[in-house]
């Protein structure tokens, strides 16, 4: 489904073909999203749950940045009543206890396909290894756990604050993101995201990502992450503002 930046990054369910959605089973949102950094507001995660009804679909929410805001706390599917008879949220420790890759989380909702989850997952592995348990196990039950949220998130929000202020002054269009740790940024004069990703990489050394990698409505949009420190942030805005479009 497209998200356009005049939806709030929001699909528009009524525009899904009936064709596919007649051969439709599940729904599978995102949001804080990655790559677009937009939240989800309740009326929009209220018309989804009657959506979900209406054509029998499973909703499958990705909520692995629910922590990792910078004003309001994001919503969780699982707070708009009724959303547990139609679906079930993901977590990730990767984000909020930065643990990138090692892949541990949980699933919740309804338990029938929560179910279906455990059927497939017994099919394709066996399980964390004993080190990652152990690690997920001293974050969750850490005296130092929510101190550590918040002190992530006013990191992050330093980061933001500084990158999208500073490639503001050097002509950017970014709006500030309400959540994640990425910047969804409108090309250079409505330049191919490709285009610029490859100059900004050959050109200035800056490593960023072409949004059409993330779908046709991603054109016209490049994603910067916010996963270096802040010296290098301003560092890599110096190189970028020299390039000429």
């Amino acid at each position: 489904m497209p998200l356009k930046e005049e939806r709030g990054f929001l699909p528009d369910l009524k525009s899904i073909p009936k064709n596919a959605l007649k051969r439709a089973k599940l729904l599978f949102l995102n949001y804080p999203n990655n790559p677009v950094a937009a939240a989800a507001p309740r009326a929009f995660l209220e018309e989804v749950l009657k959506f979900a009804r209406a054509n029998s679909l499973i909703v499958a929410y990705d909520n692995a940045y629910s922590e990792m805001y910078f004003e309001e706390p994001p919503l969780s599917f699982l707070e708009i009543p009724g959303a547990k008879e139609v679906g079930i949220e993901f977590h990730s420790l990767s984000k909020t206890y930065n643990m990138t890759g090692w892949r541990s989380g949980r699933v919740a909702g309804h338990s029938e396909i929560i179910k279906g989850v455990a059927g497939v997952k017994d099919s394709i592995d066996c399980g964390a290894f004993q080190a990652i348990q152990e690690a997920g196990i001293a974050a969750l039950s850490s005296p130092e756990s929510e101190p550590f949220g918040t002190a992530m998130r006013a990191h992050y929000k330093r980061r933001r604050d500084l990158f999208v202020e500073a490639m503001t002054r050097a002509g950017w269009t970014l709006p500030k993101p309400p959540a994640t740790f990425y910047i969804w940024a409108h090309t250079p004069k409505k330049l191919k995201s490709t285009q610029v990703a490859g100059r900004l990489l050959d050109e200035a050394g800056v490593v960023c990502a072409p949004g059409v990698g993330f779908g046709p409505s991603g054109e016209g949009y490049i994603r910067f992450a916010l996963t270096v420190e802040e010296k290098r942030l301003l560092e890599a805005v110096d190189r970028i503002s020299k390039l000429r479009w």
